[in-house]
């Protein structure tokens, strides 16, 4: 992957505005940490806290839920 960086970002981000969990915390992660190609550090910040409410949700969602999948 360290070959195909710009790539793997690309696919991160696409990852994470498709929704997927841990992908929107690392890219909130980069953000507060400075990586100007993803966003600002304000950005990231509020990307970090707007994760919460999913995490609460997947942990009381029920398991047979179709619209989980």
């Amino acid at each position: 992957m360290a070959k195909h960086a710009g790539e793997a970002d690309d696919i991160l981000l696409e990852a994470a505005d498709s929704g997927h969990l841990f992908a929107k915390r690392d890219v909130a992660c980069r953000m507060m940490k400075g990586h100007k190609r993803f966003g600002t550090r304000r950005q990231g910040l509020f990307l970090w806290l707007g994760i919460y409410p999913d995490l609460f949700r997947l942990g009381l969602a029920d398991l047979y839920d179709e619209r989980l999948r």
